[in-house]
């Protein structure tokens, strides 16, 4: 279990046995067997190397999550150690099990914090939407907002100091970032909805 407070921003490149992890050095050691959120995804370490680990990754968390896509461009990643039984819960409980994937279709650049529109990629989810749920993108543990289409997009606010903490679609380590404007082809992990929107 995860709390959604991004500790770390590392980097997942491909390897012929899984995936390598590097940029655990803020919540090190990191131990042979342990849980660890990359962008929202539970995986678990295999085999330790210097500075990075190796975690096994299957098919169906190839097709659900975009580690894929990322692990072939050397990809930044959100890292979070797993939550321990005397931890401080100041986020939301996180599983670290992907529910489906989004789109980010709109920031807007307001005084305080930004605002960020989602779409989900499969519209089955909508019906799990409601205002003020805890829902994880890429591990960030965040709260919707306000609700759209009858749940198929949803806003999420982000303050400054997520901003530089997280790999989010307004952190400098994404490239061609686009505020105050559409924001085509950025995927989202979107993780933990446990409230569920019913129709009357």
């Amino acid at each position: 279990m995860f709390t959604g407070l991004i500790q770390s921003i590392g980097t997942i490149k491909k390897n012929y046995m899984g995936v390598v992890i590097d940029g655990c050095k803020p919540f090190s050691p990191v131990k042979l067997g342990d849980s660890v959120s990359v962008d929202g995804v539970c995986l678990t370490v295999s085999e330790l190397m210097k500075d990075s680990f190796l975690a096994n990754i299957s098919e169906e968390t190839l097709k659900r999550t975009t580690l894929a896509e990322k692990a072939q461009k050397n990809g930044y990643v959100n890292l979070e150690p797993a939550l321990r039984v005397s931890d401080r819960l100041g986020g939301h409980i996180v599983s670290g099990h992907i529910d489906g994937m989004g789109e980010v279709v709109l920031i807007e650049d307001l005084k305080n914090s930004w605002n960020l529109r989602v779409s989900w990629d499969d519209l089955k989810f909508s019906r799990y939407m409601c205002d003020k749920a805890s829902i994880s993108l890429n591990g960030v543990s965040l709260t919707i907002s306000e609700i759209y289409d009858e749940g198929n997009q949803f806003s999420i606010a982000v303050i400054p100091h997520t901003h530089p903490e997280a790999n989010n679609p307004l952190s400098a380590s994404t490239p061609q970032r686009t505020r105050g404007g559409p924001f085509s082809f950025q995927l989202i992990v979107i993780d933990s909805l446990p409230i569920v929107y019913s129709s009357p």
